[in-house]
């Protein structure tokens, strides 16, 4: 797919690359998260 995106001209593949693994793997931690709360009855807040 060769859809334009403004990201192309700021970064090179490499550091769209990280930015998508550091942002996929962020997301997995808070549902992570998001499940223990939820199992243990709430936010805890």
């Amino acid at each position: 797919m060769n859809i334009f995106n403004p990201y192309d001209i700021l970064s090179p593949p490499q550091v769209r690359g990280i930015t998508l693994e550091i942002y996929y793997e962020v997301s997995e931690i808070r549902h992570l998260i998001d499940d223990s709360e939820w199992k243990l009855g709430g936010s805890g807040y």
